[in-house]
């Protein structure tokens, strides 16, 4: 699993070290078609290495429960991105939060009930499941918030290109793959609830860091900030997913992975969407009494926008107050920033805590379905 994680973390700055070099010499399109030879390289590469899987007694799809996750999931977190620009009491935000929400709750009622469900609920009666699951959806909220802002404050704050930017993040992937790989060996010693709370704990250092920064901190303070954050998704995201897969029966490890990878995706989507709302309302806080009434209307809302629509304004401005919405735009960007950062370090603190209490330390290798039959056959034989 740690080997997974640090294929995993490779792929993180590859993109934006790839895109930035691609940008620089070829044409914009090129970004999108490197893409093809790499999916055709894995979909070989699947097909002649990765051995068959598949579940003897598998179930029909439940379009039903499909539909109802689908929806509800994007209705809700459609609501959420639209509260910065529309707020909350808007109609539209009301419906689709409050719609997305009741059609979740209608999809547990149909899972209890249905035949052949989508996800099988007798999963979460195992704690190490059910909390192994929680937190790794948490780790992907956290980590999705950070890589949706660092990249956004270096190359739109710092003025960094996508190619350094991709650079700059080479301390988080370093010290992510040697985490992974002391914590591997960790976990059988002293179990994954340690390793995890620690990671946790990781994380609310960095992310307390993070918080720190302004305009023109030196890479020093974000580089180290990246590095912790770095051994916190080392510690937790290659032990989780672990535990996960070790408290599944052996003819359901398939399902429970696509479960817990189900909830791992939903966990990052929901972090951007309500991290960015948090970033985007901070920054709209922090700028609107800078902007000038007599900027045309279209000005305005390119400046409350985002930093990079206030920076392309500000280039058409005399200097004096092209320099001021500039550092304004700035300032209000690294406020957003910090509000994700504390709310993302609250967030690890909470987990921290449930992690420690709720998740079992260990647990023992379960056994497949006919072997826990030949188990129980052979206990009643003994009496």
């Amino acid at each position: 699993m740690a080997i997974a994680t640090g294929g995993f973390a490779l792929g993180l700055p590859l993109g934006p070290l790839a895109g930035g070099w691609l940008l620089s010499n070829f044409w914009w399109g090129s970004i999108f078609l490197i893409s093809i030879p790499v999916v055709v390289l894995a979909v070989i590469w699947i097909m002649l290495f990765v051995p068959e899987s598949r579940d003897p007694h598998a179930k029909r799809l439940d379009l039903i429960g499909a539909a109802l996750s689908l929806v509800g999931v994007s209705a809700f977190v459609y609501g959420v991105i639209e509260i910065p620009n529309a707020g909350w009491s808007d109609p539209t935000v009301l419906v689709t939060m409050v719609g997305g929400l009741a059609l979740l709750g209608l999809l547990l009622v149909w899972l209890r009930r249905a035949s052949n469900p989508l996800v099988d609920l007798r999963f979460f009666r195992n704690a190490r499941f059910t909390w192994s699951s929680v937190a790794i959806s948490s780790v992907m909220l956290i980590l999705f918030g950070v890589l949706f802002v660092v990249p956004q404050f270096l190359q739109q704050v710092q003025g960094k290109d996508a190619m350094n930017t991709g650079l700059h993040l080479l301390p988080m992937i370093g010290a992510l793959v040697i985490a992974a790989g002391v914590g591997g060996r960790l976990v059988g010693k002293i179990g994954a609830k340690v390793i995890v709370t620690a990671g946790m704990v990781l994380w609310m250092a960095g992310l307390g860091l993070l918080s720190t920064v302004d305009p023109d901190t030196d890479f020093m303070v974000t580089g180290t900030a990246l590095a912790i954050m770095g051994l916190a998704l080392g510690f937790t995201m290659p032990t989780t997913l672990d535990a996960i897969l070790g408290s599944l029966p052996t003819d359901q490890v398939g399902a429970g992975s696509a479960l817990a990878n189900s909830m791992r995706q939903i966990g990052a989507s929901v972090g951007v969407a309500v991290l960015g709302s948090a970033l985007n309302s901070a920054y709209r806080n922090g700028v609107d009494d800078d902007i000038s009434a007599s900027l045309p209307q279209q000005a305005q809302e390119a400046v409350r926008d985002n930093v990079a629509g206030a920076l392309q304004v500000a280039e058409k401005l005399p200097a004096a107050p092209a320099g001021s919405l500039a550092d304004s735009a700035r300032d209000a960007f690294v406020a957003g920033m910090s509000t994700v950062s504390l709310i993302c370090a609250g967030h690890a603190a909470v987990t921290a805590v449930v992690v420690a209490v709720l998740l079992p330390a260990r647990d023992r290798q379960p056994l497949a379905a006919d072997e826990a039959e030949e188990g129980a056959q052979a206990k009643i034989a003994s009496l």
